[in-house]
């Protein structure tokens, strides 16, 4: 259980309150950080936020644990930070060191921090040897956490690049997408590609993003670069689903390697986007679906379960024998799980043929699409009717 608990400290000629990561007053996103105990929460998710608001502070800094982490000197995450609202500031870690500055101005005041990954580079997700650890807050001394506004909903999302936002900001000109393998000189070394294509995407602008929005819910995204049904993604990371699997091919269930994912309370709603990596295994994704939506109804049998086709208009048959193989397997009706109608405007331009307005390889939506698919679903969603259910 979350406390609120406040640490007084001294140090450096400052004397500062040092807030723990089990104040019941800091938000953490519920289904992609690992929170142990007083010690440290730990994400590794692009998506993966929080939310705090503290009073009586000049100062606000991050307190990070970087033991274990791959590559110390290499830039292996992005993360980014708005307070009160205001333009967005980043950072990349672990070369930005601890603490982090969140906030340093000149008089005392009511902050709302809202701190999230924005992208990895995907070396090594899943060990994992690339993670944000957090491990306090320091404000002024007499500083304390109060209450902040939260959207009324959870909404937990699986999905892959396409919602992970994979290359949504990148632009032709802006550098080779893949290093070359002679190494050109501009390569400085094996890591050039992927400390650059960090740059390249952006959690906040994922379609899921602006679906969260509309929708008024807190959102926890598990997405991962091409991860499916029937294979595990970029980074080392897990397939979605596999019958009595562990943390090795079980990715719905753990944050990663060493966490399971904690279902003590369930959210509102579930959408589920993959199928899109799974177009060379279509065979099996049937089954694969029916053992998903098994699993995770007998964690949480309240939750509304909406299945969203991939947007590129693919494995929409697949979906569907899915979902009624596993109608036709349960012991009782079934209600909750739903399979989206989208109309065609969400594949345009991303139906894999060839660059496009839309997308820079034809499949991989830019920030400008992620918003349209954000209110296509949304839009789905409510015209569908399924949330009044």
């Amino acid at each position: 259980m979350r406390g609120t608990l406040l640490f007084f400290v001294f140090i450096l000629g400052c004397h500062c309150t040092l807030i723990s990561i089990s104040d019941t007053l800091w938000y953490f996103t519920e289904y992609n950080w690992h929170i142990e105990n007083d010690d440290f929460a730990e994400a590794v998710n692009p998506g993966s936020y929080f939310k705090l608001t503290v009073n009586e502070t000049k100062k606000i800094e991050l307190l990070l644990d970087f033991t274990g982490i791959m590559q110390p000197t290499q830039n292996l995450v992005s993360v980014e930070w708005s307070i009160n609202g205001g333009a967005s500031r980043n950072a990349t870690l672990p070369t930005s060191k601890s603490p982090l500055v969140l906030h340093d101005g000149q008089q005392k005041g009511l902050f709302t921090v809202f701190f999230w990954i924005n992208s990895r580079n995907a070396f090594d997700s899943w060990t994992p040897y690339e993670f944000v650890r957090v491990t306090g807050l320091q404000v002024d001394d007499g500083a304390k956490l109060v209450q902040t506004n939260l959207r009324p909903l959870r909404l937990l999302h699986y999905g892959d690049s396409i919602s992970e936002g994979w290359n949504n900001l990148y632009a032709p000109g802006a550098g080779p997408l893949f290093a070359p393998l002679d190494h050109q000189a501009h390569f400085e070394s094996l890591f050039f590609y992927e400390e650059r294509r960090i740059y390249w995407d952006s959690a906040v602008d994922s379609w899921v993003w602006h679906l969260a929005a509309a929708l008024n819910a807190e959102l926890s995204m598990v997405a991962w670069a091409g991860q499916g049904y029937t294979k595990g993604g970029n980074g080392n990371t897990p397939l979605l689903w596999t019958k009595n699997g562990d943390s090795s091919n079980n990715g719905w269930t753990w944050i990663n390697s060493k966490y399971p994912r904690s279902f003590e309370e369930c959210p509102q709603i579930v959408t589920n986007n993959h199928g899109t990596n799974d177009l060379w295994n279509a065979s099996v994704v049937p089954e694969r679906i029916a053992g998903w939506l098994a699993d995770f109804n007998k964690v949480c049998p309240s939750t509304t379960i909406i299945m969203v086709p991939p947007f590129g208009g693919f494995l929409i048959n697949e979906i569907n024998k899915g979902v009624t193989m596993y109608k036709k397997m349960s012991t009782k009706p079934v209600d909750n799980v739903h399979i989206l109608e989208l109309t065609d405007v969400a594949k345009e331009g991303i139906a894999f043929s060839g660059r496009s307005l839309y997308s820079w390889d034809g499949l991989h939506p830019n920030v400008n699409k992620d918003a349209q698919l954000g209110a296509i679903v949304a839009m789905a969603i409510g015209s569908s009717g399924i949330l009044k259910k």
